[in-house]
């Protein structure tokens, strides 16, 4: 006679409960590191290095941030040294723009010093050329890491890193017991069936 329990059945709930808690704690690990990330400038108009066949009527900065209005310094001059030929810079959210009429033909180079929302100060500085001769004005793209600029994320390890081993240990934790629990029953079934072809012969055999 084979006796069933619901103890595989608790076990399984039991594994199940903990892998919903340990997703959960993923999350909230993934959603701390997220937090905790410093600000930076994302992407520059124009962009670092670009050639420009007119001259930018804006010149605009890109933070991952809001930007404290109060505390956003924007400036372009030329970049062998003169006047600043950038109007007031103007911060709008995450966005920082300041106007730029009637620049001539030449390189620039763009600086700026902010303060974002979050208490973090970024000061970079980039250049673009204005040449006549120039292709069109490409794309804005993200900016690359400025050695001037403060709030580097060296060690910051990616959420998303933290949630693909959260989710290995999910298998390892609900599939493992399964595949055990499964081996289990196979070899009770295995020995149930040899018992029985043991017992069916020692009754012909009397």
């Amino acid at each position: 006679m084979v006796v069933t329990t619901d103890r595989p059945r608790r076990r399984l709930r039991g594994v199940l409960g903990a892998a919903v808690v340990l997703l959960a704690a993923a999350a909230m690990v993934a959603a701390g590191i997220v937090a905790a990330r410093p600000g930076r400038l994302v992407s520059a108009t124009p962009a670092d290095g670009a050639l420009l066949a007119t001259a930018p009527g804006t010149v605009g900065l890109e933070f991952s941030r809001p930007v404290d209005p109060g505390q956003a310094h924007l400036s372009v001059a030329p970049a062998g040294g003169g006047r600043v030929l950038s109007g007031p810079p103007r911060a709008d959210g995450a966005r920082v723009t300041a106007p730029l009429p009637g620049a001539p033909a030449g390189a620039y180079l763009v600086a700026y010093h902010v303060v974002l929302a979050d208490g973090t100060s970024l000061t970079g500085s980039h250049r673009f050329t204005v040449s006549p001769a120039g292709g069109a004005d490409p794309a804005p793209r993200a900016a690359p890491p400025d050695a001037g600029s403060a709030g580097h994320e060296h060690g910051v390890v990616d959420p998303a890193t933290v949630v693909v081993v959260a989710l290995d240990a999910l298998a390892v934790a609900v599939v493992v017991p399964l595949a055990r629990r499964r081996s289990r029953e196979r070899l009770t079934r295995l020995a149930g069936m040899l018992g029985g072809r043991a017992a069916r012969r020692r009754k012909e055999e009397r």
